[in-house]
């Protein structure tokens, strides 16, 4: 289900983080959800644009998944 207030939807991510144990949360707002994203980790949160409508942001959104998995396993 798509959120439509972003408070509540990073309220529901840290939720997520928490019962199911993970370390990170990609969370998107149904209005937003092609062009941006949000990457919720404990205690910190970043979100992910596109800049244009060239911009892939699932390869930023990987970009930023593998810098945050490198810093985790080292």
């Amino acid at each position: 289900q798509l959120e439509t207030n972003s408070d509540i939807l990073v309220q529901k991510a840290n939720m997520a983080l928490n019962k199911y144990k993970m370390n990170i949360v990609v969370a998107n707002l149904l209005a937003t959800y092609k062009d941006q994203v949000i990457i919720v980790t404990n205690g910190a949160r970043n979100t992910v644009r596109t800049r244009n409508s060239d911009d892939d942001l699932e390869e930023q959104i990987i970009k930023l998944l593998a810098q945050k998995h490198s810093k985790y396993i080292c």
